[in-house]
C-alpha cells in the first residue's frame, strides 16, 4: 500500500523534480526497493511515475554505488587476422560484452599463414595500442627479424596472430566469453535477424558485427549495403617474394634493411612520368636468412622489364645500384651466389601479386550494428606493417567508443536500450578512423611516389606522424607545403595508373 500511495501522490502533484533531489537516505525503504527493481522498464507505470522511478534509481546509483547490470552484447568478428584477433581481445576487456565469436576461414595452424605474410614492423605506435588491449601482449609476440629502428619489433603476420591467439586462450579460454572458429567461412548475413550463416551449417547471432577480413572484404561485398560499398583498384606496382640463405660471412655491423633499385640512366628519363624503377629489397631475419621482395611496374607484365629467363632476371638484380653503396662489395658476391638458377627460375614462373586499395564513403552502419576495422575499412599499400599498426588503432578506438557510449548511457539516469548504446558507440568510432585512414592513404602515396620520382620529395613534416607515435596522420594536412606535395603525388600517381591501358587485363587477372 505504501508503494501505491507514494506513487499516486507523485503522479498527482508532479513532484518528479522533488524526488530527484531527495537524498536516498530520506526515501522510505519501500520506495527504495521499488526504484531499484525498476518496474518502469517493463511499462507498468505511467509516464510521470516512470520519471520518478528513474530519478530515484539515478540517486541510488550515484550515492550507494548501485550498478546497472551489463548490457550483454554479443559480437561476431569476421576475420581472424592480427586486427581481428586484436579487436576480439580488446572487446573482451569490456564488461558489457557477453561473448565474442571470431570466424576465420584459415586453418588453426597459425604457422600456415601464406607466402606473403612476411615482415611486419611493430613500432611504438603499434606497441602502444597493443599494450592498451593487454598489458603483457608484447611478451607473446616474438621478433623473427632484426628491428628496423630503435624500439621496433620486426615479426610477421603469423607471429602476431600466434601471440594474440595465445593471449586469448590464457586470459579468456575458460571464461566462455570467446569462441574462435577456424576453417569456417560466412555464407550469408541476415542484417534484419542479425545472424551470420556459416558453411558448417550453423548460424551465430550478434548485436555487433565487426568486419576485419582484409582489403578485399568478401563479407562486406556480401552485405551489399550501399553506404558500405567499396571502390577497389590495383596499383601500378606488382611484387614477388623470395627466401634467401644467410651471408657466408656475416658482416660486422649489418644494416637492418638493404634496398637496390634501377636508376634513371639519361636526363630524358627524368621527364618521363611513365619511367618506373625496379626495387629489390632485403630484410634480414634473426636466424641470418633474408626475405627478398622484388617490386616492379604492373605494366611490365609477369616479370620486370618483360624478362622471360632466369639468367636475365639475375643479371637485372645484380646490375641494380645499392642504396648504401658502401655495402656493394659485401652484397654483390653474396647475391651472385644466393640467386641460384633454380631460385631465379622459380621467381620467373611465380605469379606476381598486386598492391590493392579500397575507398568507402562510410565504414559503419550504426543502426544495424555493423562496423569495419583495419584494411576492410579503407585499405592502402602498406610499408613494413604501417597498415597493421593502424588496424590496431582502429581496434582500440572501437573499444573506447563502445565503452564511452555505455558509460554515457549509464550516467544519463535513463536506461538506454542496448541497440541505442551500440549505435552511439559506432557513430563515435567512425569520424576519426575515416579521417586518419584517408590521411594515411595520402602519406603512403607520397612515400611511394617520392622513392622513384625525381621531382617529388618526402618532407620531414610528413615523416613525423610515421615516426612519432603521439602524432596523428591527419596533422600532415594542416601544413600547406605538405598539402602541395601530397597533391603533386596524387597527380603523378593518378597519371601513372590511368595512362597504362595494357595493365587493365593484368589488374583483373591478378589474384586477390
Amino acid at each position: 500500500m505504501m508503494v501505491q500511495f507514494f506513487t499516486f501522490v507523485a503522479a498527482s502533484l508532479g513532484l518528479a523534480s522533488t524526488f530527484r533531489a531527495i537524498p536516498s537516505a530520506l526515501l522510505p525503504s519501500a520506495i527504495r526497493s521499488h526504484a531499484v527493481s525498476s518496474p518502469c522498464a517493463r511499462g507498468r507505470l505511467n509516464a510521470r511515475s516512470r520519471l520518478v522511478c528513474q530519478a530515484s534509481s539515478a540517486v541510488l546509483a550515484k550515492e550507494e554505488g548501485v550498478k546497472r547490470p551489463p548490457l550483454g552484447i554479443y559480437v561476431v568478428v569476421l576475420g581472424g587476422g592480427p586486427v581481428g584477433l586484436a579487436t576480439c581481445a580488446g572487446l573482451l576487456g569490456l564488461e558489457h560484452i557477453r561473448k565474442v565469436t571470431v570466424v576465420e576461414k584459415g586453418p588453426r595452424d597459425l604457422e600456415k599463414d601464406g607466402p606473403f605474410s612476411n615482415m611486419i614492423g611493430l613500432g611504438a605506435r603499434a606497441q602502444n595500442n597493443l599494450n592498451a588491449i593487454s598489458a603483457n601482449i608484447m611478451d607473446n609476440i616474438k621478433p623473427n627479424a632484426l628491428p628496423s629502428g630503435p624500439g621496433s619489433v620486426m615479426t610477421d603476420r603469423a607471429g602476431i596472430r600466434k601471440g594474440l591467439y595465445t593471449m586469448l586462450l590464457d586470459t579468456h579460454g575458460e571464461t566462455g566469453r570467446s569462441e574462435l572458429l577456424f576453417d569456417t567461412s560466412a555464407t550469408a548475413i541476415d542484417t534484419e535477424k542479425k545472424e551470420v550463416a556459416l558453411d558448417s551449417g550453423h548460424s551465430v547471432g550478434y548485436d555487433v558485427l565487426v568486419l576485419a577480413d582484409g582489403v578485399h572484404s568478401p563479407n562486406g561485398d556480401m552485405l551489399d549495403i550501399p553506404s558500405l560499398r567499396a571502390r577497389k583498384y590495383a596499383h601500378y606496382d606488382a611484387f614477388k617474394i623470395l627466401n634467401l640463405p644467410p651471408l657466408p660471412e656475416p658482416h660486422n655491423d649489418p644494416p637492418r634493411f638493404h634496398s637496390f633499385n634501377t636508376r634513371h640512366r639519361t636526363q630524358a628519363d627524368l621527364t618521363d612520368v611513365y619511367q618506373r624503377k625496379v626495387f629489390f629489397s632485403l630484410f634480414p631475419r634473426k636466424d641470418g636468412t633474408y626475405v627478398a621482395i622484388l617490386r616492379f611496374p604492373l605494366t611490365d607484365g609477369k616479370n620486370p622489364r618483360g624478362i622471360t629467363t632466369a639468367q636475365e632476371l639475375k643479371s637485372l638484380i645484380l646490375s641494380m645500384a645499392p642504396t648504401n653503396a658502401t655495402l656493394a662489395d659485401v652484397y654483390a658476391p653474396y647475391l651472385s651466389a644466393a640467386l641460384t638458377d633454380d631460385k631465379m627460375q622459380a621467381c620467373v614462373d611465380m605469379y606476381p601479386r598486386a598492391f590493392w586499395s579500397t575507398k568507402r564513403k562510410s565504414i559503419v552502419e550504426a543502426d544495424r550494428g555493423i562496423v569495419l576495422v583495419g584494411d576492410a575499412a579503407i585499405g592502402f599499400p602498406s610499408a613494413l606493417g604501417i597498415g597493421t599498426a593502424r588496424g590496431f588503432e582502429d581496434a582500440t578506438h572501437l573499444v573506447r567508443s563502445l565503452r564511452g557510449a555505455a558509460e554515457a548511457a549509464e550516467g544519463a539516469g535513463e536506461r538506454c536500450s542496448k541497440e541505442d548504446t551500440i549505435a552511439a558507440g559506432l557513430r563515435e568510432y567512425e569520424p576519426e578512423v575515416l579521417r586518419e585512414r584517408r590521411a594515411m592513404c595520402d602519406v603512403t602515396v607520397l612515400a611511394m611516389q617520392a622513392t622513384d620520382t625525381p621531382w617529388l620529395v618526402m618532407p620531414k613534416q610528413v615523416m613525423g606522424p610515421i615516426m612519432d607515435a603521439d602524432r596523428k596522420y591527419s596533422a600532415v594536412k594542416k601544413d600547406w607545403p605538405s598539402r602541395i606535395w601530397i597533391w603533386l603525388a596524387r597527380l603523378t600517381y593518378s597519371t601513372r595508373r590511368v595512362a597504362s591501358p595494357a595493365a587493365d587485363s593484368l589488374r583483373a587477372s591478378y589474384k586477390k
